[in-house]
């Protein structure tokens, strides 16, 4: 059994671990785990850990699974990560969005309430997405879950210092360019990430259609540079998958 399970706190090795009642009862009622198997746990705070089940109770609904840490793996945080400034949509879009952008490394998601905003994320929609964070996390192997915040106005997030970063922009809002003024685009923008290579990097995506007009300048006013993926207009989820895909491409050059 190599699936991965969310421990929140996991002990040194040859110590019990004890997992969540959820995660204990997937274990034992979907998976139909037996003492003795081998289970990957993760704290989301970048440490990995392999473990034997020791434990596995009669009733899991009512109790806990727990099991002995074999090895213990501290995954040394990156050093430098994207930051995620969203325009949320409805909860069942931003459950996607959510969790392609662990998969794809986001360190930290932040909602942004922009003019054109029309989805609000209650109390019970923010813990969904937490959810969201650890199923993504388990998935993908990535040690390090990302911090949700609370949403904020973009006024209130633009009057502070930002980190350098891009802004997806809609192709209607530019012009096609040439092959050749497609390349030296991408060129400008491997450039401009070596520029900044030793910087947290922001990425801003607005809501259907973009942010507005003067959103989109104080924006670019700090620092943060155009990026234009395809040549057709995206949907906010497609838009987030595409940008961070081109964003981590080239971070590799």
């Amino acid at each position: 059994m190599n699936r991965r399970f969310f421990c929140p706190a996991i002990p040194s090795v040859g110590e019990d671990a004890t997992l969540e009642q959820s995660e204990s009862y997937h274990l034992c009622k979907v998976l139909r785990a037996e003492i003795g198997d081998n289970v990957f746990l993760m704290d989301g705070k970048g440490v990995v850990a392999e473990a034997k089940i020791k434990f596995i109770p009669s009733k899991p609904q009512r109790s806990t699974l727990s099991c002995v840490v074999l090895s213990r793996t501290a995954h040394a945080p990156p050093l430098n990560w994207c930051s995620l400034y969203i325009s949320p949509p409805k909860s069942k879009v931003m459950s996607q969005i959510v969790r392609r952008s662990v998969e794809l490394g986001i360190r930290q998601i932040a909602p942004v309430i922009s003019r054109y905003t029309t989805a609000a994320l209650n109390e019970k929609m923010m813990n969904g997405l937490e959810v969201d964070v650890r199923e993504a996390g388990k998935q993908s192997g990535n040690p390090y879950f990302p911090k949700i915040n609370v949403p904020t106005k973009i006024s209130n997030i633009l009057s502070k210092q930002i980190d350098p970063g891009f802004i997806g922009i809609p192709m209607h809002a530019a012009s096609r360019p040439s092959p050749s003024e497609s390349s030296d685009r991408i060129r400008d923008c491997i450039n401009y990430l070596k520029q900044i290579k030793d910087s947290n990097i922001s990425l801003w995506i607005g809501p259907e259609g973009g942010f507005s007009n003067d959103e989109t300048s104080a924006i670019l006013a700090h620092g943060v540079k155009p990026l234009v993926v395809g040549n057709h207009t995206l949907r906010v989820e497609t838009a987030v998958a595409a940008c961070l895909g081109a964003i981590n491409f080239m971070r590799l050059f």
